[in-house]
């Protein structure tokens, strides 16, 4: 088979990128399982994304109806007292809770209605050819081969073919959430948000009716406080349930780590590129995520289209420009968690006070 491009994921990111070169005529080949989602359970759709997924022809009713309101955020950042923002004004209206392979599903759908090709398959190995790439394949039963013009990773933060590439990982933290799915809906239909000694917590309702709670801090010191147990991540919950809206605690939960490290690739190639995740992860404190990879997929389309046409520095300047979107974020990083001065004693905070260009904040 032959694409013009081969994109390597089926995330927000990989379907942007495919769903915008579709609507300029250049045909998009995606490899991923039906519905395949790595990653934290949960996503927090903020309202933004409503137009960003409306400008790529993806109707809001088909995903709303797998996900549910979510009317504002509740933060207690800083001091012991919750502020409030509500939704209810917001020109784009409510955000969505919405399960991460829910909306995974929804999109390849999409994508594929739209014109795209699916390999529910994995990615070996690739090798240059005169106008391309010829890309070796492995699914369940058989091996498959793609020629194209140009690759796309979209593997999150694995970055399969960055790494192939020969792409350098470079991680600012190691940061990582510890999660739980509460079988008891949250008090209140609001993503909260409460900062304490060793990390941060956030609590969202589930579109089946629990919660999903998860506490993020470094991993080391999730190590040291043992918070992969039940009953330590219980003990360290205990004194913000309350501000995070989900009433008495159960005796026992069923923990999954994450990580969410801010980390780049410190390169891209003539030929490929990577998107979302794959080229740039950021804190959830960010609450960028599906935005940023619909954003990163929608500008990956236009330089792949100036780069097919000709423009040989396209890609070139898409790395850029998302260098310098990870380099904005990490100064906004570092003043939202310089607002929080209660706890400078504590290696999770003193860490985040240090300088942002160093290439890690650890002591």
């Amino acid at each position: 088979m032959r694409a013009d491009v081969l994109i390597l994921g089926g995330g927000p990111a990989g379907i942007t990128t495919a769903l915008g070169l579709l609507r300029l005529g250049i045909s998009a080949a995606i490899v991923a399982s039906h519905g395949s989602a790595g990653g934290i359970p949960v996503e927090v759709l903020a309202p933004e994304v409503k137009p960003e997924l409306a400008s790529l022809g993806v109707a809001s009713t088909g995903w709303t109806d797998v996900g549910m309101a979510c009317y504002g955020l509740e933060a207690a950042w800083g001091g012991a007292v919750p502020l409030s923002y509500s939704f209810l004004r917001h020109p784009h209206g409510d955000g969505i809770a919405i399960e991460r392979g829910d909306l995974h599903r929804l999109l390849l759908q999409h994508a594929i209605e739209a014109g795209a090709h699916q390999h529910a398959t994995r990615f070996v190995s690739a090798e240059r050819i005169a106008k391309g790439w010829r890309v070796m394949l492995k699914g369940s039963e058989a091996a498959e081969q793609v020629e194209c013009r140009l690759l796309v990773d979209a593997t999150g933060k694995a970055a399969v073919i960055a790494r192939y590439m020969g792409a350098r990982v470079v991680r600012y933290d190691n940061l990582c959430c510890v999660a739980a799915l509460l079988d008891k809906p949250k008090q209140k239909h609001m993503l909260a948000v409460a900062s304490s000694a060793y990390g941060w917590w956030y609590a969202t309702p589930t579109p089946d009716g629990r919660t999903l709670v998860c506490f993020v801090s470094d991993a080391d010191v999730i190590r040291r406080l043992g918070a992969t147990r039940s009953d330590s991540w219980l003990a360290l919950l205990q004194p913000i349930a309350r501000i995070l809206s989900i009433g008495d605690l159960p005796t026992r939960v069923t923990l999954a780590a994450y990580p969410c490290e801010s980390a780049h690739i410190d390169s891209m190639g003539t030929g490929w590129i990577a998107v979302g995740d794959a080229g740039a992860s950021f804190d959830p404190l960010s609450a960028m995520g599906v935005l940023r990879a619909i954003r990163s997929g929608r500008g990956a389309s236009e330089a792949i289209m100036s780069y097919l046409r000709g423009n040989g520095d396209a890609l070139m300047d898409f790395a850029r420009a998302e260098r310098n979107t990870f380099d904005a974020y990490l100064r906004a990083r570092q003043g939202q968690y310089g607002l929080e001065c209660r706890f400078p004693q504590h290696a999770f905070w003193r860490r985040r006070t240090k300088l942002i260009g160093s290439t890690s904040a650890f002591d």
